[in-house]
């Protein structure tokens, strides 16, 4: 049986919270990552199974998957961790997600699958994320094909690569609803190496996988900015004429969002692996319209140079953290830590990817509904536990 190794999906868990939080950049932390508008997360099933090949005995998989996960999140200032804030807000949320899959070919070496993911979140203290203490709502929902290949393999030597398009995100959330976001396109690859490390005859320290992914998100919106038809107010136009308007905010939305991904993971036991990822993800806003002129009491002004030419890129970085443990074939778990921020803070300064007032820790537990069904109708078996890619956040 093959050493369990945590996908990079897994490695890369989706703390919804965080994007609510990240107006200004879309992004997401965490897992399945995924990717979220903008969110360019690999692909679902991020390598060919680590399956013996030479076992013809073994019972043929199911083609399906579905898992069902349960995400408990929180941040670290909440738990007593890091730095205290000038403002405390403390913040703890649990989410229920469901993840199906399904294998349209599955060839020795290669395979192509859809998947998808659509959940629900509830915040339980009284931050800023939701209107009401304790609301629940949907996360956004998201659908994936996936093509995957085992390039190489000679021993312990194995070199996989993955390709996710079309990466599809609905904006079923209440945030992507209420602001004028009508659907993310985007796609993503990844590329794995393992190395041997006291070899697979060892009872610890197998091997050491090395991934590298890259990802681009383009969502359409109603418009530039964040807007919503239910909001109606009477502005004042450069022209100074007034005006109904159903804008939200003056920043503009995302157009462009790419994601650089590498993360490594550490198969400390067979079913026990610590997975640490860097990723830098840019962002490219859409540009404010031109307005020739302001209309002032005493008559009409140019703008000022320094607001035609403002800044359309930002940046956000992500450090997660993560020890995920395959327990059974029909249950995972993971605690991990994750720094997910905009890489310049509000006074002007870079902030360090390592820890920011966004910080979190996270629990995740996973009930792989597909084994379950198997072990049940009588044709599981616990030699495919190793193979079994541990779901994430």
């Amino acid at each position: 049986m093959k050493r369990l190794t945590l996908g990079l999906a897994f490695a890369l868990a989706t703390l919804t919270p965080l994007a609510a939080l990240a107006q200004d950049a879309e992004f997401s932390l965490g897992a399945g990552a995924d990717v979220v508008p903008g969110e360019e997360s690999p692909p679902a099933d991020s390598g060919v199974e680590d399956e013996e090949l030479d076992e013809p005995s073994k019972p043929k998989p199911v083609p399906w998957s579905l898992a069902l996960v349960w995400d408990n999140s929180a941040t670290t200032d909440t738990v007593g961790i890091g730095q205290d804030r000038q403002s405390v807000d403390p913040t703890y949320d649990m989410s229920f997600a469901l993840r199906p899959g399904y294998k349209i070919i599955a060839e020795e070496r290669w395979s192509l699958s859809v998947s998808g993911e659509i959940g629900a979140m509830r915040e339980f203290t009284n931050s800023n994320i939701t209107t009401r203490e304790g609301e629940w709502s949907l996360t956004d929902a998201r659908l994936q094909a996936g093509y995957n290949r085992l390039l190489m393999k000679d021993g312990d030597f194995a070199t996989t690569f993955g390709l996710a398009l079309p990466v599809l995100t609905f904006p079923t959330s209440k945030i992507s609803a209420n602001t004028g976001r009508i659907l993310g396109l985007g796609t993503s690859l990844s590329l794995g190496q393992s190395v041997p490390l006291l070899g697979s005859s060892a009872d610890a320290l197998q091997t050491f996988t090395l991934t590298g992914a890259a990802g681009y998100s383009h969502t359409l919106t109603k418009a530039t900015t964040p807007v919503n038809g239910d909001f109606q107010r009477s502005r004042i136009t450069p022209s100074g004429l007034t005006a109904v308007s159903d804008q939200l905010s003056t920043g503009m939305l995302t157009k462009h969002q790419a994601s650089f991904t590498l993360a490594g993971t550490l198969g400390i036991t067979q079913t026990i692996s610590w997975t640490n990822s860097f990723s830098w993800r840019p962002g490219w806003k859409y540009q404010p319209s031109e307005a020739g002129c302001v209309a002032i009491v005493s008559g009409c002004v140019e703008p000022d140079e320094g607001v035609a030419e403002s800044t359309d890129f930002s940046v956000v970085t992500v450090f997660a953290s993560e020890v995920g443990m395959q327990v059974l074939p029909e249950f995972s778990f993971a605690l991990g830590y994750a720094n997910g921020t905009l890489q310049l803070g509000p006074e002007g300064e870079r902030r360090n990817m390592l820890y920011s007032p966004d910080a979190r820790v996270y629990l995740t537990l996973v009930g792989h509904i597909d084994a379950m069904v198997q072990r049940a109708s009588g044709s599981g078996s616990t030699a495919g536990a190793g193979s079994r890619q541990i779901a994430a956040r």
